[in-house]
């Protein structure tokens, strides 16, 4: 997917993006508020099929939301002038996906907007699929501003758009200058570093939020357990909180018993992250 010169037009009102936003949330709250009202107080009047597509209905009204949203916070503070898709590069040199790991395969969203008055570019580059699970954290991946500072190129860089941690400035005749940002925590940690499977001496430039990990981690298993079709197509009655070590997730489920004069169906779920990162390796549940 390639979209250039994919312009907002300048002179959209703010309003128009909130009535937008309040409406999309409205009609997910009200789709919502109608299936809980046929699980907990009319469900001998639906059919299974009946509740298959409310439910479906709902996944769908929450998806179109989230692509809404982001749309409208990806334009309030500029036009959008480029999105596109990127993947690995191996994939242009003759790798397939069962050649790397699962979560190397990733694609990512590169955004670009031009700043206003036209004094530099913003960019934000971050996975897919912690946009389309995400619900919550902010979308890190990798952010930049690059403008003219003094006279001379130069490029800020982050994990996000909310914090640039890093500064690099060209001289344009010799050499380039890197700037950690001033604040102490940003200080750069030397020593060996991966680049392109090879160890190299290098250095590492923390942004100093140690809690994202966890906390995008949180909103996307929260995310996956919302909007997951169980096994035999059970019905969740109760749910424990999420116990985590690494990348194990899992979260003890109750199912309501098609045997009414039965106890409830005790279940799980599992969500399996890569290491030291947000991806998704592998979902799936059962009965205990």
């Amino acid at each position: 997917m390639s979209n250039i010169n994919n312009v907002a037009s300048p002179e959209m009102n703010r309003k128009v993006f909130d009535i937008a936003s309040n409406m999309s949330n409205l009609a997910v709250a009200c789709l919502e508020e109608d299936l809980d009202r046929i699980l907990n107080h009319e469900r001998e009047h639906y059919s299974a099929e009946d509740i298959e597509r409310k439910e479906a209905e709902l996944a769908e009204a929450k998806k179109d939301s989230n692509t809404l949203l982001s749309y409208l916070a990806s334009v309030q503070n500029g036009p959008v002038y480029c999105e596109t898709e990127l993947r690995d590069w191996r994939f242009a040199d003759g790798y397939t996906e069962d050649d790397l790991p699962a979560n190397e395969r990733d694609t990512y969203i590169l955004k670009v907007k031009q700043a206003e008055p036209e004094t530099g570019v913003y960019f934000t580059l971050y996975s897919k699929q912690l946009e389309e699970l995400n619900t919550t954290e902010t979308l890190n991946g990798f952010s930049g501003l690059i403008e003219i500072r003094n006279g001379k190129p130069a490029i800020s860089l982050g994990l996000n758009d909310n914090e640039h941690i890093l500064h690099v400035m060209s001289d344009i005749s010799h050499s380039l200058q890197v700037i950690p940002d001033s604040d102490t925590s940003n200080r750069p940690i030397h020593g060996s570093v991966t680049y392109n499977n090879m160890t190299v001496e290098g250095s590492v430039y923390p942004d100093g939020n140690t809690a994202w990990l966890e906390n995008a981690r949180l909103s996307i298993a929260e995310n996956i357990f919302a909007n997951r079709k169980f096994i035999n197509n059970l019905h969740v009655e109760d749910d424990s909180r999420w116990k985590h070590e690494g990348g194990y997730w899992n979260k003890i489920v109750f199912f309501e018993n098609p045997d009414s004069s039965m106890p409830s169906i005790m279940g799980f779920l599992e969500v399996i992250f890569a290491p030291e990162s947000a991806f998704v390796l592998d979902v799936s549940d059962g009965i205990i």
